[in-house]
Formats: C-alpha cells, sequence, structure tokens
C-alpha cells in the first residue's frame, strides 16, 4: 500500500476479512478508489482484481451485507466501460453460485429418495422399522452407501440382516 500499488490495496481487503462490518467496508471503498486510478494500459490487471474482489464478496462475505459491499463498489467505479465489466462479472459469479446450488439440491433430493425408498422397502417387507434404524438410513449420505443398502434390503430375509450389517453400510459413517 506504501507503494499505492492496486493489489496492495486488495490484499489489505482480504486482511480486513474478520474486522467490524465497518472496517471491512471502508477497506473495500479504498481498494475501489484505488483501482479506479489504474491506467486503461493495466484493463487485464483492473479486471482480476475487480473480479477477485467481487469473488471475496459473492463467496466470503454474508448473503445479507452483499448488496451493500456491492454498492460500494458500484459507486466508487466511474468509468462507464468498467461499471458495465463489474456488472457482468457480478453476473457471473451469481450464474455459477446458482448453478452451484442446483446441482445441491439435485444430489439431496437423489440423497433423500433413495433413503426414502429403502425406508419403504424394508417397511414393504417388514412392516415395521426400528426408529433407530431409520434414523441411522437417514444418517447416510452416500449415493454408493445407500444403494448398497437397498440390494441388502431387497436381499435380506430379516430386519435383523439389515441392522446387523457393517458400520459401512448400514451407519454412514463411512465415506467412499
Amino acid at each position: 500500500m506504501e507503494t499505492d500499488h492496486p493489489f496492495g490495496w486488495v490484499l489489505r481487503v482480504i486482511q480486513e476479512e474478520e474486522t467490524t462490518a465497518e472496517e471491512f467496508r471502508e477497506a473495500l471503498r479504498l481498494a475501489v478508489e484505488h483501482l479506479e486510478r489504474m491506467p486503461p494500459e493495466g484493463r487485464a490487471n483492473w479486471e482480476k482484481l475487480m473480479r477477485f474482489l467481487l469473488a471475496l464478496i459473492y463467496h466470503r462475505r454474508e448473503q445479507l451485507e452483499r448488496a451493500e459491499l456491492l454498492g460500494i463498489i458500484e459507486t466508487n467505479v466511474i468509468e462507464r466501460s468498467r461499471k458495465e465489466e463489474v456488472e457482468k462479472m457480478g453476473k457471473t459469479i451469481a450464474e455459477a453460485l446458482i448453478e452451484e446450488g442446483k446441482e445441491l439440491g439435485k444430489e439431496l433430493g437423489i440423497i433423500a429418495a433413495k433413503q426414502e425408498d429403502s425406508i419403504k422397502l424394508l417397511r414393504a417387507k417388514f412392516d415395521t422399522l426400528p426408529q433407530t434404524l431409520v434414523e441411522r438410513i437417514r444418517s447416510i449420505h452416500e449415493v454408493k452407501q445407500l444403494d448398497a443398502l437397498f440390494d441388502l434390503a431387497i436381499a435380506a430375509k430379516t430386519i435383523v440382516e439389515v441392522e446387523s450389517k457393517p458400520a459401512e453400510i448400514s451407519t454412514g459413517t463411512h465415506r467412499s
């Protein structure tokens, strides 16, 4: 920062990450102001540093404060073409987060469906299930384990066979 290098100002924002929200906002404001002073020939570096600041906001700050932090950037980016670039960057990051959320939701949906399928199958075969077994099945979050459990449920002649299987199939403690 003593040499007024843009990267130093971005590093200061990172250093302020664990301080108060007010101190973080001020570090962000100063960093953006200094990035705005970069000459046009430094456009590629400006874009990299600005993309980093936006990623920091989207990935490391609470959702409730993101709008205010993005507002600080929008207020302090003066040049029109840079404002447009910041807007594009923000949309790209937001789209990536939305896609990530969709993938996670899809995976969680598959896991929940496999858990419930195993429970339904076992209930159909054995009428009632001990609550501890239902809880153990719902604690499994690996698709391979749930598939193995389902196969076991199909082959089992008694509920005891399912309950007495090794921990890696019936408790969800093993990670494959």
